[in-house]
């Protein structure tokens, strides 16, 4: 077995040419072995890494590592899908539209409360995660406070839900009433912060992330605001 292993794909940011992220190792095996599900293992492989340093001249993957890509018939139906999955959310930061939202609980600010994300099937649901500490989300969650008020045709029929990280309830509730910012549906996502069950479930690894699913359950989009154009997403799917 043989593999000439070349990079396809440089570092997408750099900081004096010494680190970077996202780079992807492509190479090429030649093998007369097969696989358990009797495909050859001959053929183009991928590895992907979220963090790279480069030392002695020479590029590392470091943080985290996964496959990416593996030569047709090597990966059984499942498998091929969870690698799809998971390569979307390297390249994205999020899941992927058409994929069912993850039911997940969380906790109401105003009442203390658990709710389900399935409770608010019906309805469009603007998820936005965020938290005290975190300077972009400020402004997204202050435009939110007048989502429905700027769209009448929301009313009753879309929910703007920011989803705060922090460690407790109570910060994050202080933070929202100091600046009257109670015009949204604010919850919690419970005890964890980054690693709290929805930050988990959505994959979220930075902030603010937001997510609109649609009354079915389903995502529609997501991203970081305002690089995507919430509003105008709500409104279409609206429509649908």
């Amino acid at each position: 077995m043989t593999a000439n292993p070349t990079i396809t794909r440089h570092i997408a940011r750099t900081a004096n040419g010494l680190e970077g992220d996202k780079l992807t190792v492509v190479f090429t095996v030649h093998s007369s072995k097969k696989s358990r599900r009797g495909a050859s293992l001959s053929g183009v492989y991928a590895i992907y890494g979220d963090e790279a340093v480069r030392k002695g001249g020479q590029w590392h993957l470091t943080g985290k590592i996964q496959w990416s890509k593996f030569p047709e018939g090597i990966l059984d139906r499942k498998a091929a899908k969870e690698l799809e999955l998971e390569n979307y959310v390297a390249e994205h930061d999020t899941l992927p539209p058409g994929m069912a939202a993850p039911d997940v609980e969380v906790v109401r600010m105003d009442d203390g409360k658990h709710l389900r994300l399935t409770n608010l099937l019906g309805k469009v649901v603007v998820l936005d995660f965020w938290a005290v500490g975190c300077g972009a989300c400020q402004e997204p969650l202050r435009k939110m406070q007048k989502y429905l008020d700027d769209h009448a045709a929301w009313k009753g029929r879309v929910e703007v839900m920011p989803i705060s990280i922090d460690s407790t309830l109570k910060e994050a509730r202080n933070h929202l009433t100091r600046r009257c910012w109670t015009n949204t549906f604010n919850v919690w996502a419970g005890p964890g912060d980054w690693k709290s069950a929805p930050a988990r479930a959505f994959r979220i690894s930075g902030i603010p992330t937001c997510y609109i699913i649609d009354p079915k359950g389903t995502i529609v989009d997501a991203g970081v605001p305002p690089l995507i154009d919430v509003p105008e997403i709500v409104d279409k799917t609206l429509q649908r």
